[in-house]
């Protein structure tokens, strides 16, 4: 059921990009947040960077603040990603990324469905290309 609820979520969010300026009360519902942004709320501690691509793709480097919970740990064990989620404070916004956007605006889709504020910031390439620190795992 939830692997449905997931490739369903997929077809509903869009893809547009949001650049969010300094206004740190954005808050998109399911447009794209930019890397710029996102390091500058994890950087005032109102916000969360979670990577969910697989250890193949993180081989070569993910954002440096990032935490890591592949998609495929959120597919196989919803609930635990649920009480994953619990140890955020619910005031801070989680800023999902992938490869390419997908993986995380599902995975953000996901964690508002739980009640927690969440936003999708497309993929890896896009931090890297804004040269914003970088990590190996």
């Amino acid at each position: 059921m939830r692997r449905l609820l997931f490739g369903s979520l997929a077809l509903f969010l869009g893809s547009a990009t949001v650049h969010a300026g300094t206004d740190s009360m954005f808050e998109p519902a399911s447009a794209r947040v930019t890397p710029a942004w996102s390091y500058e709320q994890w950087q005032s501690g109102s916000a969360v960077l979670v990577d969910v691509r697989e250890e193949s793709e993180i081989l070569d480097g993910m954002a440096a603040p990032a935490l890591w919970i592949p998609t495929t740990t959120i597919d196989a064990d919803p609930e635990m990603f649920g009480r994953l989620l619990e140890t955020f404070t619910q005031s801070r916004l989680i800023i999902f990324y992938c490869h390419s956007g997908r993986r995380a605006g599902l995975a953000a889709a996901l964690a508002r469905e739980l009640g927690y504020r969440s936003a999708n910031m497309g993929g890896y390439v896009e931090w890297v290309d804004a040269g914003l620190p970088t990590r190996q795992p």
